[in-house]
């Protein structure tokens, strides 16, 4: 419908470009809260380390660069009826609005898909018709779900979590003619520097 669909570090919008008096005019339709989480801590970087490491080790250490979601927002649904993202809190949670009004979808079966206090999805959530899917940016894991039921008074159900795959920065992919599920697998991790070698 002409939405555009933007998260800051502690709110998310639905604007639409509209015209007024002859003008193009950006338009703010709603506006919607969500917890942005704990503040992230400072981690010092001794002189004998190089930058990168440093910044590896305060992500180690927080699971996140700053506070906010790090999710892009996703359209889903048949018809492009929802908005989703993960929110900053630990453990993240999955937050789902309709973007009608930017009401809440509250009726989400386990909104924390990954058990660990510490995980995180910095990536953007896979959507293909009523199926969506997301992975764990911090740790292990691989998650579906899907949405039932009609417009404002709809069931989002967990389908499955895989706890196996390690895949923290690969954005999940969903094929419609087969139904699968597909991430780029982290393998032979090096325990001191996590991102190296990359597998499909």
């Amino acid at each position: 419908d002409g939405g555009i669909y933007i998260a800051t570090n502690k709110f998310a919008y639905k604007l639409r470009l509209e015209e007024v008096s002859g003008e193009e005019v950006l338009n703010e339709k709603w506006k919607v809260a969500y917890d942005s989480g704990p503040p992230i801590p400072s981690y010092p970087c001794p002189m004998t380390t190089s930058m990168e490491m440093c910044v590896i080790k305060a992500f180690q250490s927080s699971v996140k660069f700053a506070d906010g979601t790090g999710t892009t927002p996703t359209l889903m649904g048949p018809n492009q009826e929802y908005v989703s993202f993960f929110d900053g809190a630990r453990p993240m949670k999955l937050v789902v609005l309709r973007t009608k009004d930017g009401s809440s979808v509250d009726n989400i079966d386990q909104p924390i898909p990954f058990p660990e206090p510490a995980s995180q999805t910095e990536n953007t959530i896979s959507a293909f018709g009523d199926v969506f899917a997301v992975e764990n940016n911090y740790s292990y894991g691989a998650a579906a779900y899907r949405i039932t039921g009609d417009y404002g008074n709809e069931t989002i159900a967990l389908l499955w979590t895989n706890s196996t795959i390690f895949a923290p920065n690969a954005v999940p992919m969903i094929s419609g003619d087969s139904n699968m599920f597909y991430v780029f697998e982290m393998q032979n991790k090096d325990p001191d520097y996590p991102f190296d070698v990359w597998n499909g």
